[in-house]
């Protein structure tokens, strides 16, 4: 009965069970089983693996010992607490970011912005077709991408506070990236590389994220360099 349940969960919490040795040593084998799964590449978690989950291990285990009303936690207590953590963490892989598909959607949004008697001039011109080229393609890992995402952004925000402009220069949001990972380039290839790499990064925040908005004048309409080099700042929702 109901009575009778409420009468063996209070009694239930009357013991204070003692992790046993071999308790102990199993709930350090699962843990840096945990953090080690947690650490590699492959497997994503939607949160991380940390003291918090010992903690939840200890307690699942201790509740378990509890249940059968024993004054010590055993290995065996310690082992179905790991698998009820462990079915409850989700996992979620997050696929590599391809940085050339910000490449499509900033020509596309070039073009929709030009006027139509351009359109129709560009159409009166005969079409020149080239060989397509082999392009390399720009992949980060998601990690990588949030990563360096979250650096600009908060470079870019924390300018825009600290300087109470409209903005900063795309040009000097790259050449900052570029000097904080200059003990990582060694030669003017890589420089080149790591600047077409930060250069998609903004384009893919701009133009996928939108988490930062480039700015123009309208005094600076068809003027390359304010096009090319706008001032940028971050949403105001982000």
């Amino acid at each position: 009965t109901q009575e009778e349940v409420l009468r063996y969960i209070a009694f239930a919490r009357q013991f204070k069970p003692i992790i046993s040795q071999e308790a102990s040593s199993l709930l350090v084998e699962v843990y840096t089983q945990l953090r080690q799964r947690d650490a590699t590449a492959s497997s994503k978690n939607t949160w991380r693996i940390t003291v918090r989950q010992l903690e939840s291990l200890i307690r699942l285990s201790e509740a378990m010992a509890k249940m059968e009303c024993l004054d010590e936690v055993q290995a065996r207590h310690v082992s179905e607490a790991y698998k009820l953590l462990n079915r409850s963490i989700i996992r979620v892989e997050q696929p590599d970011v391809y940085l050339d598909e910000e490449e499509t959607e900033a020509e596309d949004a070039v073009l929709a912005a030009q006027p139509q008697d351009q359109e129709m001039a560009d159409a009166s011109e005969p079409v020149v077709t080239e060989a397509p080229q082999q392009k390399k393609k720009l992949k980060l890992s998601f990690d990588e991408y949030k990563s360096i995402a979250n650096m600009l952004v908060t470079y870019v925000r924390n300018e825009e506070d600290k300087t109470d402009s409209d903005g900063i220069r795309r040009s000097d949001v790259v050449n900052w990236y570029l000097e904080k990972i200059s003990d990582q380039i060694d030669t003017e290839e890589e420089l080149v590389e790591k600047k077409a790499l930060i250069e998609k990064v903004i384009d893919r925040l701009i133009f996928h994220d939108q988490v930062i908005i480039p700015l123009t004048s309208s005094k600076a309409k068809g003027d390359e360099t304010e096009e090319e080099d706008p001032l940028l700042v971050v949403h105001p929702k982000r």
